[in-house]
């Protein structure tokens, strides 16, 4: 008890510098989520509980900032971190859903989940390339949003690799990729990876070249 009052004394002190900063924020986002956080309708308010977690540190300074007087404060603090970790699972298990039932994912729920890198729909998405029934432009989404977990990466026991304008080992060099850079995967359906560099260049790399986190 007498640790969490000190935590929580030097979040407020720390939070004073922040006050500034919080102008910058919805200041109706800030009561909602502190008002209401424990009777909120995670569907209604979607938006609301995204940025309560992909934005959490700013949004906690804030709300420590603003309510600093109230002798509920360490209260909803809990009560924020319960409900965070909450509409995680409720968003979870609405992309399991829309996997189980259409065999693929996107909308809303699955692009959270992409933005904190989380790896529970990670391995969806690889379930999913792996996939022979899935289509091929779909699986080329999959890849853009696996390849934003810097999931791919060149490895070449030369400690290079060779991007090809076309899929050809006698092909013109367009970029020489050296091992451990990430890359995006736009195609894995053959034996050369459609692939685009970190400088932004699209070619064609084997795929013993291609190595996954």
């Amino acid at each position: 008890m007498k640790k969490n009052i000190v935590i929580l004394i030097f979040l407020i002190i720390s939070c004073e510098k922040q006050l500034k900063k919080c102008n910058y924020m919805n200041k109706e986002l800030i009561h909602l989520l502190y008002t209401k956080i424990d009777s909120i309708d995670f569907e209604e308010h979607r938006e609301e509980m995204i940025l309560l977690d992909v934005d959490n540190d700013k949004i906690m300074k804030c709300i420590i900032t603003e309510y600093k007087s109230d002798r509920n404060l360490q209260n909803k603090i809990n009560q924020l971190d319960e409900s965070k970790k909450k509409f995680y699972s409720y968003a979870f298990d609405r992309v399991k859903e829309d996997y189980k039932k259409y065999n693929y994912i996107d909308g809303p729920y699955f692009d959270y989940l992409i933005q904190k890198r989380d790896s529970n729909v990670l391995n969806i998405m690889l379930n999913i390339i792996n996939d022979d029934k899935i289509e091929k432009e779909q699986k080329k989404e999959i890849l853009h949003n696996i390849s934003k977990y810097n999931y791919f990466r060149i490895n070449d026991p030369d400690g290079y690799t060779n991007l090809r304008k076309e899929k050809s080992t006698q092909s013109e060099v367009i970029q020489i990729i050296n091992s451990g850079e990430s890359i995006e995967v736009l195609d894995n359906s053959d034996e050369w990876f459609e692939v685009k560099t970190k400088d932004g260049n699209i070619g064609f790399v084997h795929k013993s070249r291609v190595k996954t986190e």
